[in-house]
């Protein structure tokens, strides 16, 4: 019965994730800052773990885990 929606948020972590990586990508190609070009890839890269994280379902994991080890609440 209970929807999970997300409300709608003008400033969000994914959208500072991104424009901050965008942000050093860009400015590290230009000047050729291969620091910049690190942190950039690396919140990128963090970003698209954090979606494929945040769509798995966890409920649904912890009924099997718990139901492999037999714990019940």
């Amino acid at each position: 019965m209970s929807e999970t929606r997300r409300k709608f948020r003008i400033f969000s972590l994914e959208g500072g994730i991104l424009a901050f990586s965008l942000f050093a990508l860009s400015s590290g190609f230009m000047r050729g800052d291969l620091l910049s070009i690190f942190w950039g890839g690396i919140c990128a890269l963090g970003l698209v773990a954090l979606h494929f994280i945040r769509r798995k379902d966890w409920a649904q994991h912890w009924a099997a885990m718990d139901e492999k080890t037999g714990r019940r609440e």
